[in-house]
């Protein structure tokens, strides 16, 4: 049985172009924009569930990708249970406790 996790992904930004390479970014792994973001918040917020390994692989390769522009908008992941890394800061065994992985990365 694979474990499987969800996150909020909370972009800093809600400029189309910068949001869809962030859904781009996370390939191989289910992505839902949240529509009902508060219009008072200058954020994008996605929801972000796969198993948590290959959950952890995107948010890393998205991670990658990030630090290739400096002019990305700062990401925020959000567990569950109310953990918050900002993605820049972020390293898989971070990500790893964060998510409460049990399989070997």
């Amino acid at each position: 049985m694979t474990d499987v996790s969800e996150v909020e992904v909370v972009i800093g930004t809600r400029d189309e172009a910068a949001v869809a390479a962030i859904e781009a970014g996370l390939d191989g792994v289910e992505v839902t924009r949240w529509r009902d973001a508060r219009f008072v918040d200058p954020v994008t917020v996605l929801a972000v569930g796969a198993g948590v390994v290959k959950l952890i692989k995107a948010l890393v390769g998205l991670k990658q990708q990030l630090d290739e522009h400096p002019d990305a908008p700062s990401v925020v992941i959000r567990t569950a249970d109310g953990k918050s890394i900002t993605l820049k800061d972020a390293t898989p065994e971070l990500l790893a406790v964060a998510l409460g992985a049990t399989a070997a990365l």
